[in-house]
């Protein structure tokens, strides 16, 4: 447990909680790129699998799994099509292989980046409903 006093959220409440009542509690999160702020299933599954490792439970997540790659087709193909958001993902990566963390983006690229992340969230909504009209 943290002795931080800061501004909370519900996980640091229902931990807080937990720890006045004896119950044991843990918070488990996933992180994705800041270009894929969206239900990213991939991320999903990790946290999953982590789940299982901890409480020794198995569940079948094959079909998670095929989202996944799903999901990482259609990502794959929207950077593809997309010379912008390919140049920024690239930037990304390599600052990250190079420092081992994403510096601090100026607000000219940070506004470029959350104007991507719009588009890609548009993009994927736009999946969900066809896959919805299709299914």
């Amino acid at each position: 447990m943290t002795e931080y006093s800061g501004p909370i959220s519900i996980h640091t409440f229902i931990l807080e909680a937990a720890k006045k009542r004896n119950v044991k509690a843990v918070s488990l999160w996933g992180h994705a790129p800041h270009y894929l702020q969206t239900k990213n299933i991939k991320v999903v599954c990790s946290v999953l699998k982590r789940l299982m490792d901890l409480t020794e439970i198995e569940v079948d997540l094959s079909e998670l799994e095929k989202a996944g790659d799903y999901f990482d087709q259609q990502v794959n193909h929207l950077v593809e099509e997309d010379p912008k958001l390919r140049e920024i993902i690239s930037k990304l990566e390599e600052a990250y292989k190079r420092s081992g963390k994403i510096p601090s983006p100026s607000r000219r690229e940070e506004d470029a980046k959350e104007d991507k992340v719009v588009y890609i969230q548009a993009f994927l909504k736009k999946l969900e409903d066809e896959e919805k009209t299709e299914g």
